[in-house]
């Protein structure tokens, strides 16, 4: 996938809010989606929502987090797992990074609801983050077969993804 992303990232009282867009190609179709995450102060997502389309697909997309998983709003089904994972974007791997907040040489485990550009679907996806120095990660998600290095900007946002993204601006 090629294309590009803008993000920004807003301090709350109550946590953050991320909001972003991210344009690609897919495939050969053209796609476009906008999305926002609202997190807790304890770096949990609550609510994310996607908007836009893929080719001639619309996407629409509500998720909430209750105390025992994500929900899809007014659709129903359930997955009881705290973090979430945008599969066309790497912001939401600010969330682990931040939360888990673990030192260097520590690997950890976390289990994420993913939700898979292929269909759009939440499903579970096993991830490993073992932390290299203060801002570069080994990332693994055995259940997709990735494997690679991310780097983060001091503020945990995302800087590269290995073979998969790299910032090309910040402020």
């Amino acid at each position: 996938m090629s294309g590009h992303e803008t993000l920004r990232m807003f301090a709350r009282k109550d946590g953050a809010r991320l909001l972003g867009a991210s344009s690609f190609v897919r495939g050969h179709q053209p796609a476009f989606l906008s999305y926002g995450v609202e997190v807790s102060e304890h770096w949990i997502a609550r609510r994310v929502w996607v908007r836009g389309h893929v080719g001639l697909e619309a996407i629409s997309l509500d998720y909430e987090h209750e105390a025992n998983g994500w929900t899809r709003v007014g659709k129903g089904g359930h997955l009881a797992l705290d973090d979430i994972d945008l599969g066309f974007s790497p912001a939401t791997n600010l969330l682990p990074i931040k939360r888990l907040d673990f030192p260097i040489g520590e690997t950890v485990e976390t289990t994420a609801a993913w939700v898979d550009p292929q269909d759009w679907k939440l499903k579970p996806l096993r991830q490993t983050y073992r932390r290299l120095a203060e801002h570069r990660f080994a990332y693994t998600a055995p259940d997709i077969g990735y494997e690679g290095e991310i780097s983060v900007f001091s503020n945990g946002l995302v800087k590269s993804y290995e073979g998969l993204w790299r910032a090309v601006a910040a402020e």
